[in-house]
């Protein structure tokens, strides 16, 4: 099954961050904050942005006194898809999103913060448990530890990045509940 495509809720969040923007500094935003986490090209930002201007989610206007410079503003159809993506439900297949939901959420108190932290920490924890299970049904035998030594290694990687995870996840909804 195709993934559901992030970039035009990446857009959308970047336009409500940021009001109006021009291609060049969307891409900028690409390049810096948000290149940190999640990746995308030149190529395909353009494109993205033509087909929310045709769904009506942002308004393209050209620039008043530089007729080749344009400017988006994010209008109200496309900031009901922005608020409906961030509030839809994280599960194992979209997750990945995780990151990026929390990036639009710029306030302490925004009402999804705590409902989005609790989601990816419950998420997290069935995979610890599930990689556990796996540690155990695989490797319960030490010479079956010395004959896949690599895969064991890989899956305590894996036990440990979880558990990272899930250390940060509690910390902060800690932190959020003070």
């Amino acid at each position: 099954m195709p993934k559901k495509r992030v970039l035009p809720y990446i857009i959308l969040g970047l336009l409500k961050n940021n009001g109006e923007m021009t291609g060049a500094e969307i891409t900028a935003e690409f390049e810096n904050e948000i290149g940190e986490f999640w990746q995308t090209t030149h190529s395909q930002i353009y494109p993205e942005l033509k087909r929310m201007v045709a769904d009506e989610w942002v308004l393209l206007e050209p620039d008043a006194v530089d007729k080749k410079k344009k400017w988006y503003h994010l209008l109200p159809s496309g900031q009901a898809a922005l608020a409906q993506w961030l509030a839809t439900p994280l599960t194992t297949t979209t997750d990945d999103e995780f990151p990026l939901r929390l990036f639009f959420l710029q306030h302490r108190d925004e009402p999804l913060l705590q409902s989005l932290i609790t989601q990816e920490l419950t998420l997290h924890r069935d995979k610890l448990e599930h990689l556990n299970q796996r540690l155990t049904t695989l490797f319960s035998n030490p010479q079956t530890q010395i004959d896949n030594y690599g895969h064991h290694l890989i899956l305590k990687r894996a036990i440990e990045r979880e558990t990272n995870n899930i250390h940060w996840l509690e910390s902060t909804l800690q932190e959020l509940q003070a």
